[in-house]
């Protein structure tokens, strides 16, 4: 069985389309944080609205 290896162009275009897309994500969160008026890191930290992380824990 022969294993076969994709071309050189076609690994060096998934890259640069996987990085492009991850830039265009961080400028989108970025963007929506600085709407929410708070940095980026701090967005991060904070997590989405309504996640369980960012809830407090109900007493036991």
């Amino acid at each position: 069985m022969e294993i076969v290896m994709p071309e050189p162009a076609v690994v060096v275009f998934t890259a640069a389309l996987v990085v492009i897309l991850a830039l265009l994500t961080a400028g989108g969160a970025s963007k929506l944080a600085r709407l929410d008026g708070s940095t980026y890191p701090a967005a991060l930290m904070r997590g989405p609205p309504l996640s369980p992380l960012c809830s407090p824990l109900p007493p036991l």
